[in-house]
């Protein structure tokens, strides 16, 4: 999306490392974007523009930005959109002392991976080497200071009246009378999907279905999906990872999306990009008071309290018994974003932001 609000006014290029699998895969179809692939100890000499804007104060982008701006005299600016030291402080509150001793002198031989401690905390300690950071939230702007740029999404992709829902549903044989609760995106520890499971499985009616839409394949992923296979049978739909151009597509089929996150050091630094996603498409939300999630929300959506199976199974009982208050709220939630959060709001900011670096550089 950084690139999608600055293509307009800049000469933009992504250069980027990639595994052997390639391009994340919900990205992998976008047209239009000018990506380079490259071994990051390459990825200097293919630096060329005025400004090296790098994704997350880690190594393989931030380090490689340092580098430009040392040895090339380029500007460097940072997006912090999650808090990376957060999600490793997340899994080291898993351990014991042993095991976080352990674990800090493999993260030291792997210094290099994006979930090594010392790659995290080092770059953490090197941001005063950049011109300028945006951050996502109210808890990294504490943290980082900065400017905020919300996630955003295009408007014009992410609108409901795209698409007709009875249509979708039949063409993805799911029953017009069933109630789909949709959860999208990257299945980790702190999202709380154990929870939203279980609200599920709490709620008798046997046409309220979780449409569970998971990005990755890990240990962690396969036993959630085996869990809920386990306790709501044929009231699951499993899927695997979509492209980001299918995302408003799954939003239109669905009924409430919930947002199940629970407290921990990897969701205070975090807004889930998908809260704007169903923002943007007009879906009721349920979610946890979790970061700034209830300031975004407002009277747009249900918060409930993280961890609590039976809040989640309340809400969602309460949304679909009353239809005319949830129609409302994702009615409200799609003006929000249009209002606030929309490409066309916040494109602006972030290009003025630049103009402003690159104006200070000349002065």
């Amino acid at each position: 999306m950084l690139y999608q609000m600055l293509e307009d006014d800049f000469d933009v290029e992504i250069i980027g490392p990639a595994s052997n699998k390639g391009i994340w895969f919900p990205l992998r179809s976008l047209k239009g974007i000018h990506i380079k692939i490259s071994r990051t100890r390459n990825m200097l000499k293919m630096i060329d523009g005025e400004i090296v804007f790098a994704s997350k104060p880690l190594i393989g982008s931030f380090g490689v930005g340092i580098l430009a701006k040392i040895l090339k005299g380029k500007k460097l600016l940072v997006d912090i959109d999650d808090w990376q030291l957060g999600f490793i402080k997340h899994e080291y509150s898993k351990l014991n002392f042993a095991q976080k001793v352990i674990r800090l002198v493999k993260d030291l031989k792997r210094f290099f991976y994006i979930d090594s401690y010392w790659n995290c905390m080092l770059c953490e300690k090197l941001l005063f080497f950049s011109d300028g950071i945006t951050v996502s939230n109210s808890f990294l702007k504490n943290r980082f200071k900065g400017t905020t740029i919300y996630h955003v999404r295009d408007e014009t992709l992410f609108n409901p009246e795209r698409f007709q829902k009875n249509a979708l549903r039949e063409e993805h044989n799911i029953p017009i009378n069933d109630k789909i609760i949709l959860f999208l995106g990257t299945i980790r520890s702190h999202k709380g999907i154990e929870s939203l499971i279980s609200a599920i499985h709490e709620i008798k009616n046997q046409h309220v279905k979780l449409m569970l839409i998971n990005s990755c394949d890990d240990n962690y992923s396969l036993g959630l999906k085996n869990e809920a296979e386990s306790k709501l049978g044929k009231r699951v739909i499993l899927l695997g990872p979509i492209s980001f151009e299918e995302t408003p597509e799954f939003l239109a089929i669905a009924d409430l999306y919930v947002i199940p996150q629970t407290e921990s050091f990897a969701s205070s630094g975090q807004i889930p990009a998908k809260l704007f996603d169903a923002m943007s498409m007009g879906l009721p939300i349920i979610a946890t008071n979790i970061s700034d999630i209830p300031d975004i929300l407002q009277e747009c959506g249900w918060i409930v309290k993280s961890n609590s199976p039976a809040e989640i199974a309340s809400a969602i009982i309460h949304a679909i018994e009353n239809p005319d208050e949830a129609i409302k709220k994702g009615k409200k939630a799609r003006q929000i974003y249009l209002e606030t959060y929309s490409l066309k709001i916040v494109k602006p900011k972030l290009t003025n932001f630049v103009f402003e670096i690159i104006q200070n550089s000349k002065s």
